[in-house]
């Protein structure tokens, strides 16, 4: 769910962006940053988090 969640505003995130390319406008920083922050939660810190979870939840003798 927090994958979709994150997916979601990504896709909201470049949309925007590509409009304001489109239009000459050079985009707003909270706009260049709030992308910045979704890729790199959905990229880095997110696959980290799920990894550690799964580790965590298997153990040292793999998948139930």
């Amino acid at each position: 769910m927090i994958a979709h969640f994150l997916n979601n505003f990504i896709i909201v995130a470049a949309a925007n962006g590509e409009w304001y390319l489109s239009k000459g406008i050079r985009p707003p920083m909270q706009l260049i940053l709030l992308a910045e922050g979704l890729i790199l939660l959905g990229f880095i810190i997110f696959p980290m988090v799920v990894n550690s979870m799964l580790k965590r939840s298997c153990g040292p003798e793999g998948p139930r």
